[in-house]
């Protein structure tokens, strides 16, 4: 039964042309390309966030090993 109504749907589509194909297909390329830039933001944001997790883990274990962070050697 849905393998029927996609079916009769599609056809009903292309019968009457409801939708572009070129304009499908260059709405597809824009999603396409917000979703890279999404996911490389997304990406930094995790490289930053390990970078800060491993600064802040450096600084906590040179103040278990007696370094001094006040500002005086």
């Amino acid at each position: 039964m849905t393998i029927n109504a996609v079916r009769s749907t599609r056809e009903a589509i292309e019968h009457n042309k409801l939708l572009d194909p070129q304009r499908i297909e260059h709405s597809v390329e824009i999603i396409q390309k917000e979703a890279q830039e999404n996911w490389q933001k997304i990406a930094d944001e995790i490289a930053d966030l390990g970078n800060r997790l491993q600064e802040a883990a450096q600084v906590a274990w040179d103040i278990l090993m007696g370094k001094d962070y006040s500002g005086s050697k």
